[in-house]
């Protein structure tokens, strides 16, 4: 008897797990679309991509300054390979990318759109 209590119990437990699971699933999937649709079409966030984070860090009181001037601004950091950000950058999906200055880079593609993007010394 005892047996057949603790299988029913356990088996309730991992229904109710399951199902839990479902909502979270289902919650964090549409918080995730509106994040993503409030970062590409977002009017009122600047996007900077690095191909290098640490490079972030220096820029700190940059970005603290930058957000006290305007405070309805929104500054979204990414970092990622110097390809992925360029391409990110052609879609408008950053607005601006920091780069090493050894990245091959034709310069009249990027004066031609008026994209931004900045190189640095590698670290």
């Amino acid at each position: 008897m005892q047996d057949v209590i603790l299988l029913v119990s356990t088996s309730a437990i991992f229904i109710f797990g399951y199902f839990l699971m479902k909502k979270l699933d289902v919650f964090l999937e549409n918080n995730w679309n509106r994040q993503e649709t409030a970062l590409t079409y977002g009017e009122n966030s600047l996007r900077i991509g690095f191909s290098n984070p640490f490079m972030a860090g220096g820029l700190a009181d940059a970005f603290e300054t930058y957000g006290k001037q305007h405070p309805d601004v929104s500054i979204h950091i990414f970092s990622g390979e110097e390809s992925e950000l360029c391409r990110e950058l052609e879609t408008h999906k950053l607005d601006i990318i920091f780069l090493p200055e050894n990245t091959d880079i034709s310069k009249k593609r990027i004066i031609m759109h008026g994209w931004c993007f900045f190189v640095a010394p590698q670290l």
